[in-house]
């Protein structure tokens, strides 16, 4: 009885240290702010991560069967994807282009795209707000029940804008004081 003991203990220990996770894989790349992913009707996931900026699809067992991505120069890393019904996503980003007169580093623009479950950007529209500050990057987007989106802003550069299903900017508000959401 005094040998079966230590046994049992030593056994318990090697098949707990043997022990490996069920998959694991190594992905280099950039991903949305949120760490959004959405499960298709295929069994497949839709994540907003991809080399530089843009979604992949990733199969069950965390293979990446197809990456999107966006050219970077204007388009910084998107900051979220929500799915709207199996076809179509709405993202926000950031684009990135103009000279900001102020600092002389280029502006920042909201931007919203709609995408398919493939990846796809089917349409894209950026916004100029009418504000001071040259940094007014996208942080988040809400769709609402008529497929319009609201997106709002990050980093202490508050602001609301709300889009049609077909991106038409419908309004917007750019607070100067600091604020977010939760």
């Amino acid at each position: 009885m005094s040998r079966l003991l230590p046994c049992i203990i030593l056994v318990a220990l090697t098949t707990a240290i043997a022990a490996q996770p069920t998959f694991m894989v190594t992905f280099r790349a950039t991903g949305t702010a949120q760490g959004n992913l959405h499960e298709l009707s295929s069994g497949n996931l839709r994540i907003g991560v991809a080399p530089q900026s843009g979604t992949s699809l990733m199969s069950a067992t965390g293979a990446i069967i197809q990456s999107h991505n966006f050219k970077v120069d204007t388009m910084l890393v998107m900051q979220s994807v929500k799915k709207h019904r199996d076809n179509r996503y709405y993202f926000t980003t950031t684009y990135w282009n103009d000279s900001c007169s102020a600092t002389g580093t280029r502006k920042n623009h909201p931007l919203v795209g709609i995408l398919d479950s493939l990846g796809n950007a089917s349409l894209v529209q950026y916004y100029r707000l009418n504000a001071p500050e040259c940094g007014n990057r996208a942080g988040d987007l809400e769709i609402l029940g008529d497929g319009s989106v609201v997106v709002w802003g990050q980093d202490n550069r508050l602001y609301l804008l709300k889009a049609d299903s077909s991106l038409a900017h419908v309004w917007s508000r750019r607070f100067s004081e600091v604020g977010g959401f939760r």
